[in-house]
């Protein structure tokens, strides 16, 4: 698996820290991942994942193990099950009671939910549980499966928050130019970061132009 910034490229200081090896790389594919966490929310010391022929059982033969199989039976491999401590996840609107809306794609987060010990939820905006109830179709993540949910106006920024607001394309580049440097980071992460005393100064320090008010619904 790969971290990155998608049309800006790969993420600066990951990418130095692996190449510099102060951080170990543990290869794993999307399948992997998916079967992993989907073993751990299911209580099974491992999953099963189609053998897509790459080279990741080569690499990683820690996880990737070929499974036995009788003639004209797809090519499996055994991955072992990711289980999480801790996760946060950033979703659009929720309750106070945990039940957690998404307007777009959730991709792992409920997965990750399933096989996690504790789960912290960021959203956009907490709303009555009335307001749930109408649209509980959107509802991804019940109550059942959230430990805490945090009210984070424009939480996902500099990324989108689907169905409220897109990336913030100008910001993300700012990110990766100071990112070519410690003095240029350290810059950023004073304006930024710890220069920051509120998230509403983190807004004023962005900028209202790059921040659009959620739709209502």
């Amino acid at each position: 698996m790969f971290i990155s910034l998608e049309q800006f490229g790969l993420a600066p200081h990951f990418r130095r820290a692996a190449e510099t090896g102060s951080v170990r790389i543990h290869e794993l594919d999307g399948p992997a991942i998916a079967g992993g966490l989907r073993a751990a929310a299911c209580d099974l010391p491992y999953g099963l994942i189609p053998d897509m022929c790459t080279d990741l059982p080569r690499v990683n033969p820690q996880t990737y193990q070929s499974v036995p199989r009788a003639p004209g039976e797809r090519a499996m491999l055994k991955v072992p099950a990711i289980h999480l401590d801790v996760t946060l996840l950033h979703a659009q609107q929720a309750d106070e009671l945990g039940n957690v809306q998404y307007f777009g794609p959730v991709f792992f987060d409920v997965l990750m939910a399933q096989a996690s010990k504790k789960v912290i939820v960021s959203v956009d905006r907490i709303v009555p549980t009335e307001t749930i109830r109408r649209d509980n179709h959107l509802t991804k993540l019940p109550s059942a499966f959230v430990d805490a949910v945090v009210e984070a106006p424009f939480g996902a920024h500099p990324t989108s928050s689907g169905g409220l607001y897109e990336a913030d394309d100008d910001h993300l580049a700012e990110y990766v130019r100071a990112s070519g440097g410690s003095a240029s980071f350290t810059k950023y992460l004073e304006t930024y970061v710890s220069g920051a005393a509120t998230q509403a100064d983190y807004h004023r320090r962005i900028g209202s132009p790059h921040l659009r008010e959620p739709a209502s619904r």
